[in-house]
Parts: C-alpha cells; sequence; structure tokens
C-alpha cells in the first residue's frame, strides 16, 4: 500500500473517531444537564409494542423510499427492482451507523449495490443523487408548512434554513435532472455561471434521461408519505411518554432536527439532533429530560432499530451469495 493511501485511511478513520467522540460528548453532556436517572425512567416507561409499533412505521418509510428509488431508477433506465431497492436502503442505514464515514458511506453502499452502476457510474450517481434531494425537499417543506401553522414565536432564522435546504436540494437535483432552472437563472446578472452547471453535469456524468411528469409526482408524494410515517413515528412514542404533543408540533421538530443531523459532524447525527430536539420542545413547554428521552427514544427505534434490521437482512444477503459460490 501506497503512503499516500495509508495517510488518507489514517485521517479517514480519525474524523471517523472525533464524530464518535463528538456525538458521545454531546449525549453525555445533555446527560448531565437533565440527570441520566430521569432519563431512563423515562424511557422505562414506552411499552415494547409501542416501539415496535413505531419501528413498523419506520420500515413502512423505507419501503416507501424504496420505492421512489426504483422509479427514479427506472426512470434512468437502471434494472432495479422494488425488493433490491429495499434492500439497497435498508443496508444503506446499517452501513452509515456502523462504518466510518457517514453520509460518504451511505452514498458509497447505494453506488456499489446499484445494479447497472459499473456500467454507467455517472448515471447511477444522477439517481442516487436525485433521491436524496427529493428525500430532503419533501421533510425541508414539511417542516415550512408546520412552522407557518404553528406560528410559534421563535427567530425566522429556523423557517429561513429549513427553505434555503428545500431550495437548494431541489437545484440540485433539477441540476441533475434537467437543464431549464440553471438556464432560467442565468438570465440574472451575477448567476450567468449558473449556466455551466448543465453542460458540466452532462460532461460528468453523460446523458440524462428526464423522468416524466408522473414520475416526478409519484417521487414526491412517496418523499411525503417517508416522512409522515415517520413523522407518526415520533408522535406515537411521545404519547408513549406522556407528552401531550400533535402531529405538527412533532413535524416541526423532527425536521428541523433532520436537517440539523445532515451536518457531518457526528455518527448518525447523534448528539446533534438530541440538543436541536431540547431546545425546540422548550417552545411547547417540554422539559429538557423528556425532550431528550424522546430524541433518543426515536433514534433507538426508527434508526438503530432499522439499522440492525438492514444488518440482518444484508447478513442474510452476503450469506446467500457465499452459497451461490459454494455451489458454483
Amino acid at each position: 500500500m501506497a503512503e499516500p493511501e495509508r495517510a488518507a485511511r489514517r485521517r479517514t478513520r480519525l474524523v471517523s473517531i472525533l464524530r464518535v467522540v463528538l456525538a458521545v460528548t454531546i449525549v453525555v453532556a445533555l446527560l448531565h444537564w437533565v440527570g441520566p436517572a430521569e432519563v431512563r425512567a423515562r424511557l422505562a416507561e414506552c411499552p415494547p409494542y409501542v416501539a415496535l409499533g413505531s419501528l413498523t412505521a419506520a420500515l413502512l418509510g423505507q419501503w416507501l423510499g424504496a420505492l421512489r428509488f426504483e422509479r427514479l431508477a427506472a426512470a434512468g433506465g437502471l434494472p432495479l427492482s422494488r425488493l433490491e431497492a429495499l434492500g439497497i436502503n435498508l443496508s444503506t442505514v446499517f452501513y452509515g451507523l456502523f462504518l466510518p464515514g457517514g453520509t460518504a458511506t451511505s452514498w458509497a453502499v447505494r453506488l456499489l449495490r446499484l445494479p447497472g452502476a459499473r456500467q454507467q457510474p455517472g448515471l447511477a450517481l444522477t439517481v442516487i443523487a436525485s433521491d436524496r434531494a427529493f428525500a430532503t425537499v419533501a421533510g425541508a417543506l414539511i417542516g415550512v408548512a408546520a412552522d407557518l401553522s404553528l406560528h410559534v414565536p421563535v427567530t425566522p432564522a429556523l423557517p429561513l434554513t429549513l427553505a434555503l435546504v428545500a431550495v437548494v436540494a431541489a437545484a440540485v437535483g433539477w441540476g441533475l435532472l434537467g437543464p431549464s432552472l440553471p438556464q432560467k437563472l442565468a438570465q440574472w446578472r451575477g448567476l450567468r455561471w449558473l449556466a455551466r452547471i448543465p453542460a458540466g453535469v452532462t460532461r460528468a456524468v453523460g446523458p440524462r434521461v428526464l423522468p416524466n411528469v408522473s414520475t416526478v409526482i409519484s417521487a414526491t408524494m412517496l418523499s411525503v408519505g417517508v416522512h409522515g410515517l415517520g413523522i407518526l413515528a415520533w408522535w406515537v412514542l411521545a404519547r408513549a411518554l406522556g407528552l401531550e404533543l400533535g402531529l405538527l408540533e412533532i413535524a416541526w421538530v423532527r425536521s428541523a432536527a433532520l436537517v440539523v443531523g445532515l451536518l457531518p459532524l457526528t455518527v448518525g447525527g447523534l448528539g446533534l439532533r438530541e440538543g436541536t430536539t431540547v431546545a425546540l420542545l422548550a417552545f411547547f413547554g417540554v422539559a429538557p429530560a423528556d425532550a431528550l428521552s424522546l430524541s433518543l427514544l426515536a433514534f433507538t427505534v426508527t434508526v438503530l432499530g432499522v439499522g440492525l434490521v438492514g444488518g440482518l437482512a444484508e447478513a442474510a444477503r452476503l450469506l446467500r451469495s457465499w452459497q451461490r459460490v459454494d455451489r458454483g
């Protein structure tokens, strides 16, 4: 192994360790602030059947996400079945949690598992990026809609940030799937450089197959469904903890926590999401210990739980592939 490659691996390991350390530090600091005994007591109040129901909702969300992934892959001409899409999504959650790299690992897993990616890597990256763009836009816009409905007396920085994230994600997706938006924006003085985006994307990924209107609509509706099931899972867990929160409040807090969790600072967004949840639920009179308990419970059930299911599915897939090799 060449020295530059060794140095790159050392940097990757160091960054991964730092992300884990930062996540643990934030969580430990929050626990110390609110009292670990109180959080343990609150978590023990959640019945196992409620956690199982929330996990089921999260897995149904993964299925809807798999349908969206399959639709977008089909629009690009990639042969991806629904079961394959579901397996990719579940294994992505698993590897994203337990392997270094975070978001980069998730993208790498999708690229390695997506059929046809070796023959058309640029097209595969386009499909993956557009899938992520649909998910991000829907989640951010749900948060903006919830904020406008709730009229929370908080700084406008939050809805503006969510709106900005939605616009940027939509622009990225549109720039990958079609050239019209960059060309229109390029008509404004100071934004003419955007006209180079479509040509640059085409050179990088090759010719693009634009999805039809029905594909865009279905991908959007499926994205809303994914987040709707996620909101439902959080709401069920909140009710199990005795928190009188409505779906709008949960949607607002969850959207903000997911956006903050996208920052590549901690593993799986752990710590960042908890701090955001504690800060925002305070506007609804929720005690810090209750807010932290809800966030940790939601992470355990809807992220870690899904990741473990993904790990079992990945283990079964690898076992089948090894058996086929042995028979061959």
